[in-house]
């Protein structure tokens, strides 16, 4: 028993995810210790959990932390590979698309290579029960804290990608400087961390239904916003088609929603 008249932070974070971790019996001992990681590191950081709280959170020993992954920068270390791996094989492929069409690749294009994979895993982990509560606050904490774990990461994992994203910036925008390619992958993973670390985010992606993804209104806004940000950094300006395009697809959805409004109003129920 405790000494302590009060719980320890690391007491309190382990039971804070015990309700939300997998159980002592659900997946195997370093899976558990994988997920109970994530969301503890989201809620408190790398410095404000220890090794205990995380085997306390997935039901195991410390020795079983131990035996797997030897210490608490490694089992971040492990967390992190396990996603960010999975992300960027998904932008990889999308990246190699867009690279064997002939010519060169739309800007949105490979803004969307970049973001959709997020929001497509977010999605299927959904779908499978997953908690994915706690993925923005993760995301944001290691962008912000930048724990030294991430160095060999970053070299290792996030460096060739960002190479790869940098190149097809150069060949979407031809004459952009290589400095500026590398300033905008940087300020788009900003952006992204921001929109899904946000409530507002949170909130957008729970409530379009149907056919179409509950992100894709999001991600489109974010593609535009951010390639609109990539082109005001190196002083190009949108294609002139793709602007008519744009603004004539939001004149029909402006009409159709007047043609819905004008119909109800008149006692109608509007076109189905």
């Amino acid at each position: 028993m405790s000494s302590h008249p009060y719980p320890s932070q690391t007491d309190t974070a382990s039971a804070s995810v015990a309700g939300s971790a997998p159980t002592a019996g659900a997946g195997s001992t370093k899976q558990r210790l994988l997920d109970a990681a994530e969301q503890l590191f989201a809620l408190h950081g790398l410095e404000g959990i220890s090794i205990r709280a995380v085997t306390q959170a997935a039901g195991t020993s410390v020795s079983a932390a131990n035996y797997h992954f030897g210490s608490k920068e490694e089992l971040l270390r492990a967390t992190l590979t396990r996603r960010i791996a999975a992300l960027n094989r998904r932008r990889l492929e999308r990246l190699d698309a867009l690279a064997s069409r002939p010519g060169n690749p739309r800007l949105e294009d490979v803004v969307d290579a970049f973001l959709r994979p997020h929001f497509e895993v977010r999605a299927e982990r959904v779908a499978a029960g997953e908690p994915v509560d706690h993925v923005g606050r993760f995301a944001a904490r290691l962008y912000a804290e930048r724990p030294l774990v991430l160095d060999s990461l970053k070299r290792d994992l996030i460096d060739p990608l960002h190479a790869r994203f940098v190149d097809a910036i150069a060949r979407a925008l031809p004459g952009s400087r290589p400095e500026e390619a590398e300033l905008a992958v940087e300020l788009t993973l900003g952006v992204m961390v921001h929109a899904i670390s946000s409530r507002d985010a949170a909130g957008a992606l729970a409530t379009e239904g149907g056919a179409t993804p509950p992100y894709e209104t999001l991600l489109r806004r974010m593609t535009r916003f951010a390639a609109a940000g990539i082109r005001s950094l190196v002083g190009e300006s949108e294609p002139q088609s793709q602007v008519q395009s744009e603004s004539q697809s939001q004149s029909k959805s402006r009409s159709k929603s007047d043609g819905m409004i004008a119909a109800e109003s008149a006692g109608g129920r509007g076109p189905c």
